[in-house]
């Protein structure tokens, strides 16, 4: 449980008293420490809603105990750390963070590019200025924490909760100049018996759909889960899990797109049924008020809902949750997949952090040598995975 120091008393994390403390701290523009170390580490409050959430200053995970909730891994071991500052923005007096997108929410008349995949092509260097359609959610699950893993979550996360932990993290954005979560559509879990309420509540949330800006047709993001992607009358279309009466369609070209940049991802969710395939796309109605998506970009998860990029991977991620570990999943936001990053970060060892890290057979000479430059710049201990070349070795040894 977390614990927190104010000015006369420390409260944990489920105490009834803290909703209290942090009314009277936000107003009085007091930070609460963190209890997780002797010093304790500064956090501030930002208010949501109608709620008080304590946050975790920017720039500060690393300085929490390795065991703390607050804890982060250093960003420079994810692709965190091309996008903080510039594509990500975070301020502590409002407790909003500014996002900076790549794409358009908007569909005017002329001429307009070429449907995108939603992210650029491995060999293109990336802009870390403006986050691609994979690092706004990568965004998201790492602001709702759906990258860290401890045993008690076990058989405890499905939809219902991943998409209130998706929707309270957009709650804290904003993006194009709104609330992010006025912008994102995440469907809540069907339930046949409360279709007509589900229906209507799904009218009101894709309402601004129906609005038009001159001669601009509005836009919206959706994160759901992919069930099917199959053929149209023209073209394709993808049904969501929890969308099972509106398919979202998609156009030829965008389809073929998908295929060729996804191969990866569609081959392992082909292979194992237990996985999870996300998608975060941008969509609005077409000519006939059907829903028809403009970008997307596919995300493999673990049953955990972890994302996942390959087989190997997916073989460390389910030996650390089989084992019992406590970690923290690197994403890649709009680092290429020419790039090292850690694969996980594991809080459990004894001395400290631990970095795992997974040099894929694809690997060329470059990506190696960025991954030695990585590891001795780093100052969290470091694992390696020859993948292709030698089976796992075995994982460092849990104590803390």
């Amino acid at each position: 449980m977390q614990r927190y120091r104010f000015k006369t008393e420390t409260l944990g994390s489920t105490d009834p008293r803290l909703e209290a403390a942090l009314t009277a701290a936000y107003a009085g523009k007091y930070r609460p420490l963190c209890d997780c170390t002797p010093d304790g580490v500064p956090m501030y409050i930002a208010r949501i809603a109608q709620s008080y959430v304590i946050k975790r200053m920017p720039n500060s995970g690393n300085r929490h105990g390795f065991d703390c909730e607050s804890f982060e891994p250093p960003a420079e071991l994810s692709g965190l750390g091309e996008v903080a500052g510039a594509a990500i923005r975070e301020d502590v007096e409002s407790g909003m963070t500014t996002l900076q997108l790549d794409f358009s929410l908007s569909k005017g008349g002329g001429k307009t590019p070429p449907p995108s995949s939603g992210d650029s092509p491995p060999t293109v260097r990336t802009d870390g200025s403006k986050l691609t359609l994979r690092g706004l959610l990568h965004h998201l699950w790492d602001e709702a924490q759906l990258n860290r893993w401890t045993p008690g979550m076990m058989e405890r996360r499905n939809w219902h909760l991943v998409r209130t932990l998706l929707l309270r993290a957009a709650a804290s954005s904003k993006a194009k100049g709104e609330q992010l979560s006025q912008l994102l559509f995440v469907p809540e879990t069907f339930n046949l018996d409360h279709k007509d309420a589900i229906a209507r509540r799904r009218f009101e949330a894709l309402r601004r759909l129906s609005e038009s800006r001159g001669s601009s047709r509005q836009l919206m993001l959706i994160v759901c889960e992919v069930k099917e992607i199959g053929s149209a009358r023209f073209g394709f279309k993808v049904i969501a899990k929890h969308l099972p009466d509106t398919p979202l369609y998609l156009p030829v070209d965008l389809h073929k797109r998908l295929a060729k940049r996804f191969e990866r991802e569609l081959a392992l969710w082909n292979a194992d049924t237990t996985n999870h395939l996300l998608m975060i796309a941008t969509f609005g109605y077409d000519a006939a008020l059907n829903l028809t998506i403009e970008e997307a970009s596919l995300t493999l998860a673990t049953s955990m809902w972890i994302p996942v990029e390959h087989t190997w991977e997916m073989e460390l991620l389910e030996t650390l949750t089989r084992e019992h570990r406590r970690f923290t999943k690197g994403l890649r936001y709009n680092l290429p997949d020419t790039r090292p990053l850690a694969s996980a970060v594991l809080s459990d060892t004894p001395i400290g952090p631990t970095a795992l890290y997974i040099t894929p057979p694809t690997a060329g000479s470059t990506f190696t040598q960025e991954l030695d430059t990585l590891i001795e710049e780093s100052t969290v201990r470091a694992w390696q995975w020859n993948a292709g070349a030698e089976p796992m070795p075995s994982l460092p040894a849990a104590g803390c």
